[in-house]
């Protein structure tokens, strides 16, 4: 007779092989939308609503070559695709923003609940925080 231990594993296995996402949900993942990005300081549309739905996961923060360096995962927390525009503000201690002329809105589709890599560089080394903005984008 089968140990019933061994029985039941293998059913709870089948199950749980049988729970997984399918597959078109599995292949999406974040775009950057080709060729496009803003100039510094228009933003795509006055409506940040989009940062709702959007979570950072701070995954590593450093200091290298005298500057801030953060990877982190952006992800989207809505049960929708989301197409929008982001940019980092880089703030000095005092919370004031630290210029940036490579400042531009990068555009980025979410899938619904998907993450995408980021790494965000400090402009100088007088920038020790950052606000990500976000708005949201015509696809």
């Amino acid at each position: 007779m089968p140990d019933l231990r061994v029985t039941a594993t293998l059913l709870l296995l089948t199950a749980l092989g049988a729970c997984r996402s399918p597959a078109s949900r599995q292949d999406a993942g974040p775009r950057v939308v080709p060729g496009e990005l803003v100039e510094s300081g228009a933003a795509p549309s006055e409506d940040h609503s989009v940062e709702l739905a959007l979570e950072q996961l701070i995954r590593q923060s450093r200091v290298e070559n005298g500057v801030r360096v953060v990877d982190l995962e952006l992800r989207n927390r809505s049960q929708r695709e989301l197409a929008f525009a982001f940019r980092v503000e880089w703030l000095d201690r005092r919370g004031e923003r630290v210029s940036d002329p490579s400042e531009r809105w990068k555009h980025l589709v979410l899938p619904a609940e998907a993450a995408a890599p980021l790494r965000l560089t400090a402009p100088s080394p007088r920038a020790e925080s950052w606000r990500l903005r976000a708005a949201a984008t015509a696809q």
